[in-house]
C-alpha cells in the first residue's frame, strides 16, 4: 500500500493513502462536507494509486483561483508532485515525501469522512465525489486491458421482471435479452474492461435506497460469475450522463482513452416507430454522453443483437447544444464593459440590468463591485424582494451613490420604478445594460450553474420571462442603452468540456 507524508515546514501536517484524497482551503487547511460551497478557493491534494497508476506521485489541484508556487513560479494548473518535492502555498513550504506503510489516518475523497481509521479499503463501494458511487472490483487483472466498454444498466443490460418500467425490488430483474451474459462473458476472456454506468438521481432523495441497489450488482455479478466496475450517479450534479464528470474522473484517475472505449446505451434519441410499435427513447442521454466523451456508441440493439441502425442522425431527437453555438464574443463584450466602467468613472449613474437568469449579470456585477467598491451593487437574489432594491436603490442615489440593479428586469413595469427615483433626483446618467442572450443558451448556463453547485433554475422561470419581455429603449427614460452578450470563463479545462457538453 503506498501512502505519502505531506510535510509543513518540516512537521507532519497531512498523511495520503493511496487512491484518497484531501478538501483543503487557500490556506492549505483542511475543509470538511459542510464548508464547502463549490465557489471559495480551494485545493484538492490526492494521491495516486497502484491499481490505476505506475507512478508515486500526490496531485495538487487548484480550483476557483487558488494558487501554489513551485519551483519560483506561481501555478494555477494541475501538477503531479513526486517525492521530496517541494511548494508554497501562501508563503508556506510543503513537501510530499513517499511511505510505503499504512497510512494512521485515511481519507477517499470529500464526500466520505473517514477520521481515525486504519485503512481506506481500495476495494468494494466508494464515494468518490458527490452524488457519485464507485464499485471497484477485487481483481486487479481488471484493469490491465485499455480496451473499456461502458454499459448503461436498465433496459440495455438488464429489465425489470415483473414488466414495468421501474423495477419492484432488488430481485426484480432478468436479462434485457439471454444473448447478454453470454457476450460479456466473452468480453471478458478477452481481458477488456467493463464498466456500468447508471443514472440512479432517486438516491438523492432514499427513493431508491444504496443497498438495495448494492444488492442488485451483487446479484448480477454472482449470475455472471465474475466482479465489474459500476458507476452511479446517485445525484443531480455534474456526475449524472450525460454530464462527462463520470468518464473525465475515470480518465483522470485510471488513464481511460476516448478512443478505446465503447458505450452501450439504451438512451438514444430514437424516434417512435409505427411500423414495430417501438416508443420513443425516453431521452438522448446515453449518446449524449457518448458525444461529450468523445467514445463511440451503439444502442442494445446494435451491440448485442448486430442490428443494423435504421436511424439517422436527422432522425434522432437530440438537441443542439446551445452555447456550441457560441460565438466569440470577446470584442463586443470588452467594448460594453469598458463603456460601463468608464460611465461609472466619470459620473453619478444608475445602471438597470435586463436580461434572462444565466445569462451572466451577477458574474458582470461582481466585476463591477471589484472595480467600484463604492458603487451600490443591488442585487434582487440577494435582497430578497424588488420593493426592498427599490427603497435601497432610493436611498444610495440619495446620498450621492451610483447603483447598479443586479435582477431580470424583463419589462417596462419592472423598470420604471427606478427609474421615477432617479427623474425625482434630475439624474443625467440613467443607463440600461441588456445581456443579448437567446433562451436556449440561457436555459443551458442555468443547468451547467445548477450542476456545479449553484441554484437550481426550472424552465418555466425562463419561459415566463420571455412571455414579459419588452426591449429597454430610451423612450422608457434612459439616457442611453447598452447591450452586452455573453462570453463564458473558466477555471480548468474541465469546466470548459463540461460546458460545452450536452446537459442533463
Amino acid at each position: 500500500m503506498w501512502s505519502f507524508n505531506i510535510f509543513k515546514n518540516e512537521k507532519l501536517k497531512f498523511v495520503l493513502n493511496a487512491g484518497g484524497a484531501l478538501v483543503l482551503d487557500e490556506h492549505f487547511e483542511l475543509m470538511l462536507d459542510e464548508n464547502v460551497t463549490g465557489n471559495e478557493k480551494r485545493f484538492i491534494l490526492s494521491a495516486s494509486d497502484p491499481r490505476f497508476s505506475k507512478i508515486q506521485a500526490v496531485t495538487i489541484s487548484p480550483l476557483s483561483g487558488a494558487k501554489y508556487t513551485i519551483n519560483g513560479e506561481e501555478e494555477e494548473k494541475i501538477t503531479h508532485l513526486e517525492d521530496e518535492d517541494k511548494f508554497d502555498v501562501s508563503a508556506v513550504t510543503y513537501q510530499v515525501r513517499f511511505s510505503s506503510k499504512k497510512a494512521k489516518t485515511g481519507f477517499w475523497l470529500k464526500t466520505q469522512k473517514v477520521k481515525d481509521a486504519s485503512h481506506v479499503d481500495l476495494n468494494g463501494w466508494m464515494d468518490p465525489g458527490k452524488g457519485f458511487m464507485y464499485f471497484c472490483p477485487e481483481d486487479q487483472g481488471a484493469f490491465s486491458s485499455p480496451v473499456v466498454y461502458f454499459f448503461d444498466m436498465d433496459h440495455t443490460i438488464i429489465k425489470p421482471k415483473s414488466g414495468g418500467k421501474f423495477p419492484e425490488n432488488a430481485s426484480d430483474w432478468i436479462w434485457w435479452h439471454k444473448i447478454v451474459p453470454e457476450r460479456l462473458h466473452r468480453l471478458r476472456t478477452t481481458g477488456a474492461r467493463i464498466i456500468f454506468i447508471s443514472n440512479q438521481k432517486s438516491m438523492e432523495t432514499d427513493v431508491t435506497l444504496k443497498d438495495e441497489f448494492q444488492e442488485k450488482i451483487r446479484q448480477i455479478q454472482d449470475k455472471l460469475g465474475f466482479e465489474f466496475e459500476v458507476c452511479v450517479a446517485s445525484g443531480s450534479g455534474m456526475f449524472r450522463k450525460p454530464s462527462p464528470g463520470i468518464f473525465h474522473f475515470l480518465k483522470e484517475y485510471m488513464k481511460l482513452d476516448p478512443k478505446s472505449c465503447l458505450m452501450v446505451g439504451d438512451a438514444a434519441g430514437r424516434p417512435a416507430c409505427k411500423i414495430s410499435g417501438k416508443k420513443k427513447d425516453f431521452s438522448a442521454s446515453d449518446r449524449n454522453f457518448a458525444v461529450n466523451c468523445g467514445l463511440d456508441f451503439r444502442t442494445p440493439e446494435e451491440f448485442f443483437n448486430s442490428q443494423v441502425s435504421k436511424y439517422k442522425e436527422a432522425d434522432l431527437k437530440i438537441k443542439p447544444n446551445a452555447a456550441r453555438a457560441l460565438k466569440d464574443n470577446s470584442i463586443k463584450f470588452n467594448k460594453s464593459s469598458d463603456l460601463i466602467h468608464d460611465i461609472l468613472k466619470r459620473k453619478k449613474s444608475l445602471i438597470i440590468f435586463t436580461g434572462y437568469p444565466g445569462c451572466g449579470k451577477s458574474t458582470f456585477a461582481k466585476t463591477l463591485t471589484r472595480s467600484f467598491p463604492e458603487v451600490a451593487i443591488l442585487c434582487r437574489d440577494e435582497i430578497g424582494s424588488t420593493q426592498k432594491c427599490i427603497k435601497l436603490c432610493k436611498e444610495a442615489l440619495h446620498i450621492g451613490k451610483s447603483v447598479v440593479v443586479d435582477a431580470t428586469n424583463p419589462d417596462i413595469a419592472s423598470r420604471q420604478k427606478y427609474l421615477e427615483i432617479a427623474h425625482e433626483l434630475d439624474l443625467d446618467s440613467i443607463i440600461s445594460l441588456f445581456f443579448d442572450v437567446e433562451i436556449d443558451l440561457a436555459m443551458h448556463n442555468c443547468r451547467y450553474r445548477a450542476i456545479t453547485g449553484g441554484a437550481v433554475i426550472k424552465d418555466m422561470i425562463l419561459y415566463s420571462h420571455r412571455k414579459k419581455f419588452e426591449a429597454p429603449s430610451r423612450s422608457e427614460g434612459f439616457t442611453d442603452t447598452i447591450s452586452i452578450p455573453f462570453e463564458p470563463k473558466f477555471e480548468s479545462n474541465f469546466e470548459t468540456q463540461l460546458y460545452y457538453s450536452h446537459l442533463p
